[in-house]
């Protein structure tokens, strides 16, 4: 009896530890920003007026209610940590610059021209109402492995200005890796769904499903459970994180999807997205590839300095039979080569990559994965 009145008076006071902080959160988001800021931040905020628009993705009166009840020591650190977190964040909104940005994408990724045009389409009206914000009906790409849908859709929620989260369904064993499990379990957390949602800066974010035809069943927890909610929109407002006991909108979040084989996928989320099959590029298309990804490794690699702009044409030929996943490998380890057989050192001219420095990979039905030097 003892024990379970300490039991109680320890939720208590967790309780109103996390009712405190809320109050405190909000008394002070009551009061002006003209009288809680910096003069500098009062400067900037005259110059630079917030006009974006801003949703709640939990309710703080349910947080309260669930800090109330007994819960696990963890359980109240993440509730305590929750409520000292922003409720509303912004969305991102349709810009005349996205358009810019996507056209480019066009360019720098042509065998995905056609989820870059639904993309333009839904932007473009996107434009004329009052609610501009970037949200798309759930995409779900079929193709190959290797064929670049992770870099494209990388590069386009930078285009977009949307944060990007993955999740490898492969190596996903449960439903709870979504939704979080419930806090009587020790060691549990929130799941990927709501923690993600709370680490990005806006309400909109690209959640990245991949693999999803690979997903397995284990037990009696289906992993895909939770996507009968999140992909549709008028469920995902409400979407429940089992760890939390707090309710989610997900609502805005832009879901894409990958997969290789489409009879591997149930039905019932088949008919919640729209189907998107992506070819290997053609071998124009490649050479167009090629030329991009030798451009990102020069600038991440910082080697603009060693090497010259432009792969010549004996090389992009020579590259244009392999995968887009394939080719940083094989474009780092030629300049590598180059690099070495040079012997370059400061004030000579930059290197040119010659047909004889790549290597192409190849896959043998007797031997494992390897390089065939040509």
């Amino acid at each position: 009896m003892a024990q379970q009145q300490k039991d109680v008076g320890y939720s208590m006071q967790a309780a109103n530890k996390i009712i405190d902080e809320i109050m405190l959160s909000d008394l002070v988001n009551s009061i002006p920003p003209s009288k809680r800021e910096t003069h500098t931040n009062r400067k900037t905020r005259a110059k630079r007026k917030d006009t974006r628009r801003f949703v709640s993705i939990f309710n703080r009166d349910e947080v309260v209610k669930v800090s109330r009840e007994r819960s696990s020591d963890e359980h109240s650190a993440e509730l305590s940590k929750l409520s000292k977190e922003q409720d509303m964040k912004p969305l991102v909104e349709a810009r005349e610059r996205h358009l810019k940005r996507l056209s480019y994408l066009k360019q720098k990724f042509p065998n995905f021209k056609s989820v870059i045009e639904l993309y333009e389409m839904s932007l473009a009206m996107a434009l004329h109402t009052a609610k501009k914000s970037i949200q798309m009906r759930p995409l779900l790409l079929i193709g190959p492995p290797g064929v670049g849908k992770t870099r494209f859709l990388l590069e386009l929620s930078k285009a977009l200005g949307c944060d990007f989260y993955k999740i490898d369904m492969s190596s996903v064993t449960a439903g709870f890796v979504l939704t979080g499990n419930t806090s009587q379990w020790g060691g549990s957390k929130p799941g990927f769904v709501s923690q993600s949602l709370r680490n990005s800066k806006v309400a909109n974010p690209i959640f990245f499903v991949d693999e999803i035809d690979k997903t397995r069943e284990y037990g009696s927890s289906n992993p895909l459970n939770a996507f009968y909610t999140l992909l549709e929109k008028h469920a995902a407002n409400t979407f429940l994180d089992e760890f939390l006991n707090v309710h989610f909108d997900c609502s805005h979040i832009n879901w894409l999807a990958s997969a290789n084989y489409i009879e591997h996928i149930d039905a019932a989320i088949l008919s919640r997205m729209q189907v998107i099959h992506i070819d290997m590029p053609s071998d124009n298309e490649a050479q167009v590839i090629a030329q991009s990804i030798y451009d990102e490794l020069l600038e991440h690699k910082e080697w603009l300095a060693l090497f010259e702009s432009k792969l010549s044409k004996a090389v992009l030929t020579k590259i244009a039979g392999i995968s887009p996943r394939q080719m940083s490998q094989v474009i780092e380890l030629a300049c590598q080569k180059r690099f070495t057989r040079s012997k370059w050192k400061p004030g000579r001219n930059k290197l040119r990559l010659q047909a004889n420095d790549i290597v192409i990979p190849c896959v043998s039905n007797k031997t494992p994965i390897g390089f065939v030097h040509e």
